[in-house]
């Protein structure tokens, strides 16, 4: 038997639009503790998003359980707030 273990974050889904395929909500929130006991500060994603977001380099996919074989999506904006990414 195999065990599959998927790390859990406080994400929030603010938005979906059907018709044009577009998920607004965050993907990492910071300063929650997660089950591995990692916290995710504010800074933490800039670099990464200059470089390879939708204004860089666009090498940035929404996988499906971390598995480049299976992309969801790519995203159109990518952005820090206080709350997260």
């Amino acid at each position: 038997m195999t065990e599959i273990y998927r790390k859990g974050f406080n994400g929030l889904t603010k938005d979906v639009d059907t018709a044009g395929r577009i998920v607004t909500g965050y993907f990492s929130t910071f300063n929650f503790k997660d089950s591995d006991g990692d916290i995710i500060l504010p800074g933490a994603f800039k670099k990464t998003i200059r470089e390879r977001g939708p204004k860089g380099k666009k090498r940035i996919f929404h996988l499906w359980q971390h598995y480049s074989s299976e992309v969801i999506g790519k995203p159109n904006v990518l952005k820090e707030d206080k709350t997260g990414l």
